[in-house]
């Protein structure tokens, strides 16, 4: 807070720094100019009516016209604030700038090397992909509902999924053909997306001890990377790396053996973790329950 003034002489300031003399902030709240002159010199207080409309004249709170003096932090905390959003247009801004020039060069680049518009279409689709994951989740905690505030990680998953299923689409039309594009993509991405909504839905909603929480959804991926592996299997996709079943510890001798032996590792040290954590969150609820069973008794 600035040093304690009189409020005659606090009003009289913030008068002439709005640029206002004492006939035009009378006109403004339709009181006559002696008015204003008795309220600078100390003679008089303005009724509680004008505090409200003083305090917007001035750009200041009820609050600070009232003590007669001004909040500097939060004045500092209101630059800070523009400021910030100044940043974050910006950057939006040049995100924006950066496409639209990475897309025009695509554009002339394809054009002029293959006579056609081929991979083009992957950038054109890849592009607003990208934009999407970072500023939907923004936008959505700026325009969206109460409720889709309250559940913005999820939607923001969805909407962001109906852009990437778009986008493998074109590049498994470029690729594979329009029906592979489908019955590969669509599968491969539907069992990515349940997952992940999944965990964010028992990470939010499901209560219990985080103990538990880690441990069950450790489990639950350990199982779920299993599982994608063979539904790559399935649609014949080839794969990069060994099954965990496939895994011989005596064994190192191909890339697939080293893969699936370093993934039965992980795994093992997984399920490590996974005992730790599940040890420390039965010991908690224990306790919690031996102190609830001591208060009950006192």
């Amino acid at each position: 807070m600035t040093q304690k003034q009189t409020f005659g002489q606090f009003l009289s300031n913030r008068r002439v720094m709005a640029g206002l003399t004492q006939k035009q902030l009378a006109d403004k709240l339709f009181v006559d100019e002696s008015t204003i002159s008795k309220w600078e010199k100390g003679s008089r207080r303005p009724d509680i009516e004008f505090i409200s409309e003083l305090s917007k004249i001035f750009g200041i709170t009820e609050s600070e016209l009232i003590n007669a003096s001004v909040d500097k932090a939060r004045i500092k905390e209101k630059k800070q604030a523009k400021r910030y959003r100044a940043i974050v247009s910006t950057y939006h801004l040049t995100l924006i700038i950066l496409f639209g020039i990475a897309l025009g060069v695509s554009f002339i680049v394809n054009l002029a090397i293959d006579r056609t518009l081929s991979w083009f279409l992957i950038v054109l689709v890849a592009l607003p992909l990208a934009y999407s994951i970072m500023y939907v989740p923004l936008a959505i905690s700026k325009y969206g509902t109460a409720f889709m505030k309250r559940n913005n990680a999820v939607i923001s998953i969805l909407i962001c999924a109906v852009i990437l299923q778009l986008a493998l689409i074109v590049i498994g039309t470029q690729t594979f053909g329009v029906v592979q594009s489908f019955t590969i993509a669509l599968p491969i991405l539907l069992f990515c997306l349940v997952p992940i909504i999944g965990t964010l839905y028992f990470v939010r909603y499901i209560k219990l001890n985080w103990e538990f929480k880690a441990s069950i959804l450790i489990f639950a991926w350990l199982i779920i990377i299993q599982i994608f592996n063979m539904l790559l299997s399935l649609l014949d996709i080839e794969l990069s790396s060994g099954m965990i079943w496939q895994a011989n510890l005596s064994r190192w001798n191909t890339p697939e053996l080293v893969d699936a032996n370093i993934s039965l590792i992980i795994s093992i040290i997984s399920l490590i973790i996974i005992g730790v954590l599940t040890t420390l969150g039965t010991l908690k609820v224990y306790r919690k329950k031996s102190d609830m069973e001591k208060d009950i008794e006192n």
